[in-house]
């Protein structure tokens, strides 16, 4: 059982509303879905990729404008397809990194070379503005941050339907993974059980 952290926490990053009032995601970015087939296509599961997602679906997320909306539906069927690849966890984790250093490594860049020239540089740099980020890509679901002790925080996505799916949690953390990488050397983020149950997920972050 992946463990929980029970102790008094103190939040850095609060949920930008009431819990019970953030919305669940409704829509995705078209250029998440678009990078997570590249590199898909990069790691050579595409051809089964194809086989195993509705072709409707993949129209829809091809065809699409760069930055436009995309429905949580499509989606949902196109994880739901990766998941049914058999990818192993390994690889989901940097298929999950391989799109984030193609969506946002300029931005992330940035953030960390502003910090840098503060002299104040962590994942916290970035995870700060995990809200901010986060409205990039969807419509809809928000996360807090929980310090859990020296270089060691909690972040907490509720209202995320996706998160349902096996492949998307991993490649998710994969993607938040490589985030983090920009701004510590060593950074190990790993799944805990979520403190929110429905439509969430939690992931520990540590690193040096």
């Amino acid at each position: 059982m992946m463990p929980r952290f029970m102790d008094v926490e103190r939040i850095i990053v609060p949920f930008p509303t009431a819990e019970d009032a953030i919305p669940v995601a409704t829509q995705c970015r078209s250029s998440v879905l678009m990078a997570s087939i590249q590199a898909i296509e990069q790691h050579g599961w595409m051809d089964a990729y194809k086989r195993a997602v509705d072709p409707a679906v993949l129209a829809s997320i091809q065809t699409a404008l760069v930055g436009s909306w995309l429905p949580i539906e499509t989606a949902a069927a196109h994880y739901g397809a990766c998941d049914a690849l058999g990818v192993s966890p390994l690889e989901q984790l940097d298929i999950g990194g391989a799109v984030v250093r193609r969506m946002q490594q300029t931005l992330l860049g940035t953030i960390a070379k502003v910090a840098r020239a503060s002299g104040a540089v962590s994942p916290l740099t970035a995870l700060r503005r995990f809200n901010q980020l986060h409205a990039r890509s969807w419509v809809g679901s928000a996360g807090r941050v929980v310090e859990l002790g020296p270089n060691d925080v909690r972040l907490d996505v509720v209202g995320l339907p996706l998160v349902h799916i096996a492949y998307f949690r991993t490649s998710y953390r994969g993607f938040l993974r490589a985030g983090a990488q920009l701004f510590a050397e060593h950074v190990i983020v790993t799944e805990v059980e979520p403190m929110h149950p429905a439509n969430a997920v939690s992931y520990r972050f540590a690193w040096s």
